[in-house]
């Protein structure tokens, strides 16, 4: 994320370009060379093809889920939001990346109008990815763990009112952040950083307890098949926690992935504060590439929701049958 964040604020006494626009964007002017006109030809390319993908495959996982009511689950809803980001950014942050690259093959330059859109869109769509990822991680944890209180106050409304809040929270502060005057690259990145080190410290947590959690039971049904008896509502409790398992992995391959997505923009920030690299190369070959890599993300989290459901997965197939 540190790409999109150095790419919209840079020093304002570097450059005059893009200067009517209500905040700092890229300052860098783009040159064409050898190896930022294949980086722009790649990345255009490679976000046209993946664009229609990511926008069917997301609302194919919102009418599977929202078409049958068992599906309607605390679990599924949280995913719904999830889904409903990567709608976001396949529906205006990537189509103005596209355009912010394109606009460079036919002027040599760049759109700056597109360039705001995207840097603004694609920071406050990663924000609320990672945030709705914390909340379904913890989700998952209480549901585990402290299964009758979840049962009792966890509901689908509750779910829908809080994420919504924490949405409209952070949008509000990011708003406020990106027009406060004076925001610098370094305040962007620590807010960026304390959201993905939470997010994956979290999940590691919740991970580790689940798999001692598997452990223990399952060490315990081999007991019990051996004749260690137990009581029955330890049973209840048991055989209630070991489904609630798989989705909880579900949450983790979802964080996995966007760490993996967002590993190359931190890499990079590396080299932007260290200056290895001349301004054009960082801007208009290295930061592309990350920022493409960002966006795949959003391509990626509806083939997990699939691969991990099959209840999605059955649903979707019925969507076809119905189609055909």
């Amino acid at each position: 994320m540190d790409s999109i964040m150095n790419s919209s604020f840079v020093a304002r006494n570097e450059s005059r370009i893009c200067d009517y626009l209500p905040f700092t964007v890229n300052m860098v002017s783009y040159v064409a060379t050898r190896g930022t006109l294949s980086t722009t030809v790649l990345s255009c390319v490679f976000n046209g093809l993946t664009l229609p993908f990511t926008l069917i495959a997301n609302i194919l996982v919102f009418v599977a889920v929202l078409r049958k009511l068992e599906l309607r689950t605390v679990h599924n809803t949280s995913i719904l939001f999830l889904a409903a980001t990567d709608l976001l950014v396949a529906s205006i942050a990537q189509p103005a990346f596209v355009v912010y690259q394109g606009s460079k093959l036919q002027e040599s330059s760049f759109s700056c109008e597109a360039l705001a859109v995207y840097t603004s869109t694609v920071f406050i769509c990663t924000g609320l990815s990672i945030l709705t990822l914390i909340f379904i991680t913890l989700e998952r944890y209480f549901a585990i763990f402290y299964p009758f209180k979840y049962q009792h106050l966890v509901t689908t409304e509750r779910t829908v009112f809080l994420i919504v809040v924490v949405w409209i929270l952070w949008v509000i502060f990011i708003s406020l952040v990106r027009f406060t005057p004076g925001t610098t690259t370094s305040t962007l990145s620590i807010i960026a950083s304390i959201l993905i080190l939470t997010s994956i410290l979290i999940t590691v947590f919740v991970y580790y307890k689940v798999q001692k959690l598997v452990i223990r039971n399952r060490r315990t049904i081999s007991a019990s098949t051996s004749g260690v008896s137990e009581t029955s509502g330890e049973d209840s409790r048991r055989r209630r926690s070991i489904p609630e398992t798989k989705t909880s992995r579900t949450a983790a391959w979802l964080t996995g992935s966007l760490v993996l997505c967002l590993l190359p923009t931190l890499i990079t920030s590396s080299v932007f504060q260290a200056k290895v690299t001349n301004n054009v190369t960082l801007y208009h070959v290295i930061y592309p590439l990350t920022d493409t890599a960002i966006l795949l993300n959003s391509t990626l989290n509806p083939f997990i929701y699939v691969f991990r459901s099959e209840s999605i997965r059955r649903s979707i197939r019925e969507i076809f049958r119905r189609s055909a």
